[in-house]
């Protein structure tokens, strides 16, 4: 559990574009775009969400997960 708490803690990135670099960022939330664990960090936080929102209808694009929850007014 360490090492994924290490992988989304304190990182920082830079942007370049046609050799020219931006200045050092902290990433606060997320994680890295193109990781190999993004992806299987993604699917475990739609699992949660999931089981979390029973009973609701849960349907996701890519990483826009869409929630509907319908009800009877009491």
């Amino acid at each position: 559990m360490h090492s994924i708490m290490d992988f989304l803690t304190d990182r920082r990135f830079l942007v370049e574009i046609e050799g020219f670099r931006s200045s050092l960022h902290s990433l606060r939330i997320g994680c890295v775009q193109g990781s190999v664990l993004g992806p299987k960090l993604f699917n475990v936080y739609m699992h949660k969400l999931t089981e979390t929102l029973s009973g609701a209808f849960v349907t996701s694009y890519a990483d826009e997960p869409n929630v509907l929850v319908t009800g009877v007014n009491c």
